[in-house]
């Protein structure tokens, strides 16, 4: 990572990417929050708690060769999404 922060700009670029409103995700969760659908958080912290996830487990797949069989597929999904929902 520190030969990114050394890159000019690095900083600024990454403040663009995290505040970009109009992406498909960020409309999504905002949409999720006002439904009540989804916690009241910023939309890269419930990325981090949702989506990343899967991301993690499909490059554990791809380049560990990490298999994950259905049933536990199936609870991480839930347990992703159940992360990111409201607290009663």
């Amino acid at each position: 990572m520190n030969q990114y922060r050394a890159l000019p700009d690095f900083y600024n670029i990454i403040e663009e990417c995290l505040n970009i409103t109009d992406d498909a995700w960020h409309c999504l969760t905002e949409k999720g929050k006002q439904s009540g659908e989804i916690s009241d958080l910023h939309p890269d912290i419930l990325f981090s708690l949702s989506l990343e996830s899967a991301i993690n487990m499909a490059e554990k797949d791809l380049h560990l060769r990490m298999k994950s069989d259905e049933q536990d597929l199936e609870k991480i999904i839930q347990h992703s999404w159940n992360a990111i929902l409201p607290l009663s």
